[in-house]
């Protein structure tokens, strides 16, 4: 009687170990796309324009099917046209970022699989820290560029096209604390703060 048991215990104990890894605890994920950048910039220069590329990696750890942490690490090339009444050119910044982020599983928590086993959503909000600094002005990470502290947050809506591999989009926004230059690196700015 006390084989049996234990063989029931056993199986019941692989049962749920086999349901808990039937999700992938780590993935990848790699994006390239464009950003728009809203400022603060120098008087004359224009923050209307989106600035390519944008390149991100990350890998993802899911604790449960809920959620799970980040770490990522981005890179953005800020330009844009000077308007033509001051007579300067283009400036060209590189705006680096590292972070750590907390990542909901929103199509678990919303049950998106019982209409469509397909499609998944993810929101994430973090911190991390940033670098902006710009060639063409002599700057450089050891010549004043300027180190900030940034908190996003953002959607993944996604398409699991097979098993292994997952389309993403993903949308962010990031508040800078700490920044002491403007994005063209032509100005200091007053107060250094958010």
């Amino acid at each position: 009687m006390k084989t049996i048991v234990l063989a029931g215990i056993c199986l019941i104990v692989q049962s749920l170990s086999a349901q808990k890894a039937a999700f992938n605890h780590w993935s990848l994920d790699f994006s390239r796309g464009l950003s728009l950048t809203s400022g603060p910039f120098t008087a004359g220069y224009s923050p209307y324009n989106m600035s390519l590329p944008v390149i991100e990696f990350g890998g993802r750890y899911m604790m449960n099917e809920f959620g799970g942490i980040r770490l990522g690490m981005g890179y953005n090339r800020i330009g844009y046209t000077v308007s033509s009444e001051s007579g300067a050119g283009v400036f060209m910044s590189d705006y680096w970022r590292l972070s750590a982020e907390a990542v909901v599983n929103m199509g678990q928590i919303l049950d998106f699989y019982s209409f469509s086993p397909r499609l998944g959503l993810l929101a994430n909000i973090g911190t991390g820290l940033s670098t902006l600094y710009n060639d063409s002005l002599k700057m450089g990470i050891k010549k004043g560029s300027d180190e900030m502290i940034h908190l996003s947050f953002g959607v993944t809506p996604m398409i699991r096209l097979t098993n292994r591999v997952t389309l993403i989009a993903s949308f962010r926004t990031t508040s800078h604390f700490r920044q002491s230059r403007t994005y063209d690196l032509q100005s200091m700015l007053q107060e250094r703060g958010r």
